[in-house]
């Protein structure tokens, strides 16, 4: 939808008052269909890795280098791979 984040943050905030948003951004660009005064309460988070903060793939590497469970292990070493290929991060071709 057109203003879809915007629409889950006014939900949100209908809820709770210090509710965020966070986007998983394929790019890493912010979204702009949120609200210059609520952009207090959204985040943006890339797939891949970036030098300035977070990423969906280091939180995923992260998981996997704390997990016991060997086949968790092995889903999420393939998820990570799969994001790679699919957002171009050739560094996470061979995150381990």
């Amino acid at each position: 939808q057109r203003h879809q984040l915007q629409d889950y943050l006014d939900f949100l905030r209908q809820k709770d008052k210090q509710a965020c948003v966070l986007y998983l951004s394929g790019n890493g660009e912010d979204a702009d269909t949120i609200r210059e005064g609520d952009k207090d309460h959204y985040l943006t988070i890339p797939y891949g890795h970036t030098k300035n903060g977070p990423s969906v793939a280091h939180w995923i590497a992260e998981c996997h280098r704390h997990c016991n469970a060997e086949n968790v292990r092995w889903f999420l070493k393939d998820l990570l791979v799969y994001i790679g290929r699919m957002f171009y991060a050739e560094d996470l071709e061979r995150p381990f």
